[in-house]
């Protein structure tokens, strides 16, 4: 059997294609056959304007088309595509998600910030052991969704209109801040959870630049030390410096900045980072359909649009 996520976010839309290998029980296993990460920065447009602009529009549209091939080259017996942050608040939004419908065939569900979390939670929920009480944080470029984990559940869990397009774009209201900073006070630390996990591209980038141990954290220390390095370079010259793509280097700085001031105000002094995202959850979501019967291998898999395989109504 064959999943897919496609995972239309503020700063890029991924491609996430598998081939499940087990799917019985509670450690479903699989292994990736195909990513794509295309740079579409809708945040760029929206957090600005309030809409998603023609030209992004169209490079939007060209790159779920080649998705919708990549599909049906692979074979995919269902896929789940959710769109986050800036086409939740994009003007024409709804617009946009029937355009990608219409000439891509796939459907596209538009996600609350609440459901982000809970897929993103799912691709994590094997790391807290039964007593243990960890924070988990998903920096992405136009939200941050942050949940706290025991056991096998998530106990506390929240979205918050931060990220790191928004931050760069000076987009960012102070009732967002206040929100978010009156959360991790006033309700998560209380817990005082004893690990904090982060989860997102640029949390990724930042363990492929400091190069832990295989399945070792960062060290506050190791991470400040970075984010004061390349606080004051220029996008070019961080990209020149690290290796980064230009689509990383100026927002990998804002998102580590959200990821210290959650370190200092719970005084961890470690940040795990788990290589999992909402495209890893939203597989996830895809084996509890199954599980649920909602779907069979193949099942009506045809040179038909992709809409007719690939909806499953998990949006809130």
């Amino acid at each position: 059997m064959r999943l897919a996520a496609i995972d239309l976010g503020s700063n890029a839309a991924r491609l996430l294609v598998v081939k499940v290998l087990a799917h019985e029980g509670a450690n479903p296993d699989w292994k990736a056959i195909e990513y794509i990460r295309v740079p579409v920065r809708l945040g760029d447009d929206v957090f600005l304007t309030g809409k998603v602009g023609a030209l992004r529009r169209q490079q939007l549209l060209e790159t779920m088309k080649g998705f919708g091939y990549l599909l049906k080259a692979y074979e995919v017996d269902h896929c789940l595509a959710c769109a986050t942050s800036a086409l939740r608040e994009a003007n024409n939004g709804s617009e946009i998600i029937e355009a990608i419908h219409r000439d891509a065939g796939i459907a596209m569900e538009l996600i609350s910030g609440s459901r982000e979390a809970e897929l993103i939670y799912k691709a994590h929920r094997s790391l807290a052991g039964p007593e243990d009480q960890l924070v988990l944080m998903d920096v992405g470029g136009g939200s941050t969704e942050i949940s706290l984990i025991q056991g096998q559940r998530s106990i506390l869990s929240k979205s918050f209109a931060l990220g790191a397009v928004r931050l760069l774009d000076q987009t960012d209201r102070e009732h967002d801040w206040k929100a978010f900073k009156d959360f991790v006070k006033g309700e998560l630390l209380p817990f005082k959870p004893s690990a904090f996990w982060g989860s997102g591209g640029n949390i990724n980038k930042v363990f492929d630049l400091l190069r832990p141990g295989k399945g070792e954290p960062c060290s506050f220390k190791q991470l400040d030390k970075l984010y004061e390095q390349l606080l004051p370079m220029s996008p070019a010259q961080r990209a020149e410096h690290y290796g980064l793509n230009e689509d990383r280097a100026d927002v990998i700085v804002p998102a580590l900045r959200l990821f210290l001031w959650v370190m200092k105000q719970a005084d961890f002094g470690k940040l795990h980072n788990s290589k999992l995202g909402l495209k890893e959850g939203m597989i996830v979501q895809l084996l509890e359909n199954y599980w649920q019967g909602e779907f069979s291998p193949r099942a009506g898999w045809g040179p038909g649009p992709l809409s007719d395989t690939t909806h499953l109504s998990t949006a809130e």
